[in-house]
């Protein structure tokens, strides 16, 4: 597998069965399969946001905290703006919890620490939960990269912050 960063797909062309890729730089790469993966940006140039004092993220998010509160008081965000995860169903969650703290009065902080996530390929791929690198600074040396080792005691079972992470991969 190559992953290619910052490369965009100018042509693919079927050729015996095989893929031969052209790249923008001119670059051709033939292959068996190819998987594009493309990002998003929040949407938020020209909607003078940094005129009215709001924190900005680099790449134009929309600073907030737990409660999809920016800095300025009257000025809320939720979704692709606040670029926390990017799938709509997120949206949703983050929008329900803002209604519940703001217009509720029951304080609702979002909660993105499990969000299932499918990417609809052959094979097909998932995650939820933490990543490798989150998992083996969350449970220390009892992680092995695939699994984690018993716990060396109770007391430091007990003391995870969260539940053990597994990776399943198809075998």
């Amino acid at each position: 597998i190559h992953i290619l960063t910052h490369t965009k797909i100018h042509k693919i062309e079927d050729v015996a069965g095989r893929r031969r890729v052209t790249l923008s730089t001119g670059a051709v790469i033939e292959t068996e399969l190819v998987m594009q993966a493309i990002g998003r940006l929040p949407n938020t140039a020209g909607l003078g946001l940094e005129t009215a004092g709001v924190e900005m993220g680099m790449d134009g998010a929309v600073m907030v905290d737990e409660y999809s509160r920016s800095n300025v008081a009257h000025i809320l965000a939720v979704g692709d703006v606040t670029n926390r995860v990017q799938l709509t169903p997120v949206a949703i969650h983050e929008a329900m919890c803002l209604v519940e703290t703001e217009f509720k009065g029951r304080p609702t902080p979002v909660d993105h620490e499990l969000i299932p996530t499918a990417v609809f390929s052959q094979p097909e791929i998932g995650t939820i939960g933490m990543t490798e690198t989150q998992a083996a600074i969350a449970c220390g040396e009892g992680w092995t990269g695939s699994r984690l080792n018993q716990p060396a005691s109770a007391e430091r079972a007990a003391s995870r912050a969260s539940p053990p992470a597994i990776r399943l991969a198809p075998g």
